[in-house]
């Protein structure tokens, strides 16, 4: 976004992807039955950059339907997002300022009766959010589900569409895109940097940082003169870890009634649980007998380490435990697999992004260029209920490339 944005003015581009393809965590594999998704799959509502692109991109979308259930102990269940959420309501409106949404637990929220609602709404934040309680930011949680929309979409043809759409608008605009190029160092001074990879040493008037929050947090860019503020800016601010799993079988075994207990599992979209892999949806209204698997938060981050066998294992224990079939069943039924651990990924070391109370400060101080020269982007710094989307994203791309022209 912010590439184009540029070459829009007539400025020489240069955009430095240390992957072997663009897209970041945007990565859709062609399967020949629908999209696979490894990373951004929703668009959250009728987002206006998101669509607007899309539509210039000749992509379809398709709203989401289907029923929530949820599985408690041995029963399965017809359910919301969240549990009791007028109770939730009642407890925001007592809460004068924001805290932590762990504090927010232990202060409101701890009474017996809540137990179903706090397990429910842990599980949606660390899910949703993929984010730790402990830091994650009650005022923001309560603005996104007051605010945001119910209405939610896939992209027919998938998220790479909006990819391939803008690589060959920025090439046709003269900008330059080189891969597989993971950028080591950034010297800087006054309107003069250099951009330091393995093998070449890239040279320009200003440059514009769109890395994860998670490799900023780690310093695996090595700025000269160094900018310690701006990392511990950067690691004040939320970024979680997601594993996602993507299961093709033979048939959707969980619209067989004998498996789900006579439950009519047929218009299923999403499914909650308590397993090792809490977090399932399907297709619907697609007609596909594919289902992806979600473990996002603090309990992903368990299994960063974890190869794709073992991975795989948990995501077919989980559903073994869901459905009370065995292992070698689903094993049988399985046709494919896919996955994606994005915390085990050097380039992103993490998903995406989550409020934290006063990131609002952190998240002006990085919107700052430094000397007129060095600026930063990216989903984590947009303020508003969009972040962690592809949304924020382009909001955030397109406002840091207009103040770089206007800098010059």
């Amino acid at each position: 976004m912010a590439g184009l944005e540029l070459a829009l003015t007539g400025k020489k581009v240069l955009i430095i992807e240390a992957k072997d393809r663009t897209g970041g965590r945007i990565y859709t594999i062609n399967n020949e039955e629908t999209p696979i998704e490894l990373g951004a799959e929703f668009v959250h509502g009728d987002l206006e950059q998101t669509r607007g692109l899309l539509k210039k991109a000749n992509a379809e979308l398709f709203e989401l339907k289907g029923d929530i259930w949820r599985k408690e102990g041995t029963e399965l269940h017809n359910s919301d997002f969240i549990e009791d959420y007028s109770l939730l309501q009642k407890k925001f409106k007592e809460l004068d300022h924001d805290i932590p949404v762990k504090e927010f637990f232990e202060q409101y929220l701890n009474d017996q009766r809540d137990e179903e609602l706090r397990k429910s709404l842990k599980n949606y934040v660390e899910g949703y959010y993929a984010a730790d309680i402990s830091f994650a930011s009650t005022f923001a949680l309560r603005d996104e589900l007051q605010n945001s929309s119910d209405r939610q979409y896939r992209i027919e043809q998938g998220y790479e569409t909006l990819i391939a759409y803008f690589q060959k608008e920025i090439i046709e605009k003269g900008c330059s895109v080189v891969l597989s190029s993971p950028v080591k160092e950034i010297r800087w001074q006054n309107e003069m940097v250099e951009a330091i990879t393995e093998t070449k040493t890239y040279r320009a008037k200003k440059c514009l940082v769109t890395v994860s929050l998670g490799v900023l947090q780690a310093g695996v860019i090595r700025f000269s003169p160094a900018l310690p503020v701006h990392q511990k800016a950067a690691k004040a601010l939320g970024f979680g870890p997601v594993v996602k799993v993507i299961l093709l079988f033979r048939n959707a075994f969980w619209k067989n009634k004998t498996l789900t207990k006579e439950k009519n599992l047929s218009n299923m979209g999403f499914l909650f649980s308590e397993e090792d892999i809490p977090t399932w949806w399907t297709a619907y209204p697609k007609e596909t007998a594919m289902i992806t698997g979600w473990l996002g938060g603090p309990n992903a981050a368990k299994l960063k380490s974890s190869s794709s066998e073992e991975i795989l294992d948990v995501a077919l224990q989980s559903l073994s435990k869901i459905f009370e079939v065995t292992q070698s069943f689903l094993t049988n039924e399985l046709i494919e697999h896919y996955y994606y651990n994005w915390m085990a990924d050097p380039y992103t070391l993490g998903a995406y992004s989550f409020e934290t109370v006063d990131s609002a400060q952190h998240k002006q101080f990085l919107k700052q260029p430094v000397d007129n020269t060095i600026f930063f982007a990216g989903e984590g710094l947009h303020e508003g209920p969009e972040i962690g989307t592809v949304e924020a994203a382009l909001n955030s791309g397109r406002e840091m490339a207009h103040k770089v022209v206007a800098s010059f």
